[in-house]
């Protein structure tokens, strides 16, 4: 379900400085304002992007629909990470 990911700077920041080396590797630049692609997304969670679609749809991950498809935020796609680990 398409939710609002409303995230203040200082959090998306603070979830960007605490990913570790290879993270930062896989994302490459992530926007000021912290969303990710479901590509970049399911190289952070190391899954297809089919699974970061069934997460989505379950409701187990937030996203917001945008013009190019979905869009998912920074914070929850690493607190995700961290949950699985």
């Amino acid at each position: 379900m398409p939710v609002t990911l409303a995230y203040t700077a200082e959090q998306t920041a603070q979830t960007i400085a605490a990913l570790d080396r290879k993270a930062l590797l896989f994302l490459g630049s992530v926007p000021p304002d912290g969303r990710v692609s479901v590509a970049q997304a399911a190289d952070l969670l190391n899954a297809s992007r089919l699974r970061v679609y069934e997460l989505m749809n379950s409701g187990a991950l937030r996203y917001e629909p945008t013009a190019a498809g979905r869009s998912l935020h920074i914070c929850d796609v690493v607190a995700l990470r961290e949950r699985r680990r």
